[in-house]
């Protein structure tokens, strides 16, 4: 089983994603691809099928078919970010007595998401001519470096 593993997708502000690939026989390989909570499970569905069009150049065919596909999240509210407030006062003094007003502002409680979001795939390998999804069209104009590179990316 060969794995694919990103390293630094906070740093970049993208959608983390990873692959491994398991060959089942000559013809067929099971894709299994994790997305983090960005992504959500349609980005983790995009690297997956990505995926599948580079095994299916790397390992010599021209087109794909999906066999089967199963889905997985868990995904949850892990907590929120901090509370703070801040406290403005002014006031006026007018003889022996002051007049004021205080205005208090909160920020922060946004929810925090925590998990991942899971993709497999069963996928057939095929030659060129047998009616299946084109590799290379689904990769786009770049295929050649998408394929050197792998997708560890949503976005």
């Amino acid at each position: 089983m060969r794995q694919i593993f990103t390293i630094g997708c906070l740093v970049l502000l993208a959608g983390c994603a990873s692959s491994s690939v398991m060959p089942v026989n000559k013809n067929t390989i099971i894709i299994t691809t994790s997305a983090d909570s960005d992504c959500g499970q349609a980005g983790a569905q995009k690297v997956a099928l990505k995926m599948a069009a580079i095994e299916t150049i790397r390992r010599g065919y021209e087109e794909f078919a999906i066999l089967g596909s199963r889905q997985h999240s868990d995904v949850r509210l892990i907590g929120q970010t901090p509370i703070y407030s801040n406290t403005t006062i002014s006031g006026t003094v007018v003889g022996n007595s002051v007049f004021g007003s205080a205005n208090t502002t909160y920020y922060g409680g946004d929810p925090l998401y925590g998990g991942s979001f899971s993709q497999g795939l069963a996928v057939r390998l095929l030659p060129e001519g047998s009616g299946g999804v084109d590799a290379k069209d689904t990769l786009g104009k770049d295929w050649e470096k998408i394929v050197k590179k792998d997708v560890n990316t949503c976005l």
